[in-house]
């Protein structure tokens, strides 16, 4: 194992999200609540550093950790992962301090997914889509 596998593993973050794989009747909506718990309390032991790189961190390593255990979990053990994204997105976050929603890569916590595009660009060399501006028209015929 590499050593950012190894700092990964040993985040919590991390061992938030592999209770999902471990436990076939844990909620989705119970790590989302304990990553929340996680943010705050990186805000309190890090007071010095901007809230912008906490909520940078805080959005990275929950994004890193699900790929990785997507990627090493069969995909018939992934459900409660993807109910997590799911759940994630449904949750607005609001500082306590500043009352605003936080935003990392200039994307919303949670509904945005802050990172995971980036992370899953960096794993498998991802390359999105850019759509025209105004989709083709295709036009189809019958037989003649």
């Amino acid at each position: 194992m590499d050593h950012l596998a190894l700092e990964l593993t040993a985040r919590p973050e991390f061992e938030i999200l592999k209770v999902l794989i471990q436990d076939p009747n844990s909620s989705p909506a119970r790590p989302v609540h304990k990553l929340l718990r996680t943010r705050e309390a990186q805000s309190l032991a890090q007071a010095e550093e901007p809230p912008s790189e906490i909520d940078d961190v805080h959005a990275s390593f929950p994004m890193r950790s699900l790929i990785e255990l997507a990627n090493l979990t069969p995909a018939s053990q992934q459900t409660k992962l993807e109910e997590f994204v799911s759940q994630l997105q449904r949750f607005r976050v609001c500082d306590r301090a500043t009352g605003q929603q936080p935003t990392a890569l200039n994307l919303t916590l949670w509904t945005d997914l802050p990172y995971l595009r980036v992370h899953v660009d960096q794993m498998v060399g991802f390359n999105p889509l850019t759509l025209p501006a105004a989709p083709p028209v295709l036009s189809i015929s019958g037989p003649r």
